[in-house]
């Protein structure tokens, strides 16, 4: 309850305050706006709730609320049942993303199986000389048919544009 007074009280508009707290996000950072205008607006800033150096900080730590607030994209500032939702939303979402990789990688260990049996398959109808199957390579094939490597006789060209067709 004496938080919650605290907070009550540094809220209040008084003319002798440079700032007034205005809300906090789930993780405890606070968020406040100083009563001075700077270029026709108010400076919007926020205490992280524990101290991280300066090299390791990431906007993402942020609510994206919070973040619209602090950029003056979003006029009010969030409220807790909102962030609550976004929170839950969230979550919800990294549980379906989990129950799809699980069965993206047992999808996927069910084809390597599938081709593991027919490789056998097809390695054991080739060695009974009912199917013989031979993979060639492009150069293999291009060697075969006496085609010369486009590569080997290319050589650029200069290219100067007319003075006509210029643009000015």
């Amino acid at each position: 309850m004496p938080a919650r007074l605290t907070l009550l009280w540094r809220s209040f508009r008084l003319p002798w305050r440079t700032r007034v707290y205005v809300g906090s996000d789930l993780s405890g950072n606070t968020y406040y706006e100083s009563l001075n205008r700077f270029h026709g607006r108010t400076r919007r800033t926020v205490e992280i709730n524990r101290p991280i150096p300066v090299a390791e900080y990431r906007e993402d730590d942020l609510p994206v609320q919070w973040q619209s607030w602090l950029k003056h994209t979003r006029f009010d500032p969030p409220t807790l049942p909102e962030l609550e939702e976004d929170d839950k939303r969230k979550r919800v979402m990294k549980e379906k993303i989990r129950l799809l990789e699980i069965q993206y990688a047992d999808e996927k260990r069910k084809r390597l199986e599938n081709a593991r049996e027919t490789g056998e398959r097809q390695a054991d109808e080739s060695r009974d000389g009912k199917q013989v199957a031979r993979q060639e390579s492009l150069a293999e094939k291009l060697s075969k048919r006496n085609v010369p490597n486009p590569s080997d006789d290319f050589r650029p060209e200069e290219w100067i544009p007319d003075p006509d067709k210029k643009q000015a």
